[in-house]
């Protein structure tokens, strides 16, 4: 399958299913625990409609960059504007970074980092990128030691069924 070029684009409403195509998938991948959809819903409303937000409501914010049309969505990345357990401080944090299967021989994944690395410059906050995947996880750690300076890992014990991802299989 052909890949669009590797530009992100900010997601706009348009994008929502083929943003649930990828949510799909990359909890089919990666997924630790049982996917919630009305939290996701609550989420991309938020992201995709900013202008309904109160300016009262403190609660989750973000972005979502896109590749390839709406229908048809070949990558994307989400971050989200949270704070460490430590701080007050503000840090934006990816939440998703994930390229359709069929879209894995392009440089969309490093492009995404590099969209991350955009909004972190922009707004001046800084990033969290991690890796919480058992699949093809020492390419993504190449990837994003390539783009970014390292720091520390991630571990997981799943206790109730004794897998790394908690799956059975």
């Amino acid at each position: 399958m052909s890949n669009s070029p590797s530009i992100v684009r900010k997601a706009t409403p348009a994008d929502r299913d083929g943003i649930w195509e990828l949510f799909n998938l990359v909890h089919e991948e990666n997924a630790i625990l049982t996917q919630s959809k009305p939290k996701l819903n609550w989420l991309l409303d938020r992201i995709l409609h900013p202008e309904r937000i109160l300016e009262s409501d403190n609660g989750t914010r973000g972005f979502i960059g896109v590749i390839g049309p709406p229908k048809k969505l070949e990558g994307m990345i989400l971050l989200c504007l949270g704070s460490l357990w430590y701080s007050d401080d503000i840090i934006l944090e990816e939440y998703v970074n994930f390229v359709h299967p069929d879209h894995r021989n392009s440089n969309h994944a490093k492009t995404l980092v590099a969209y991350a690395k955009h909004i972190a410059l922009e707004t001046g906050i800084p990033l969290l990128i991690g890796i919480v995947s058992n699949n093809r996880t020492a390419a993504k750690v190449r990837l994003y030691r390539r783009q970014l300076p390292e720091a520390g890992a991630f571990f997981l014990w799943n206790a109730t069924t004794g897998r790394p991802n908690g799956k059975d299989t």
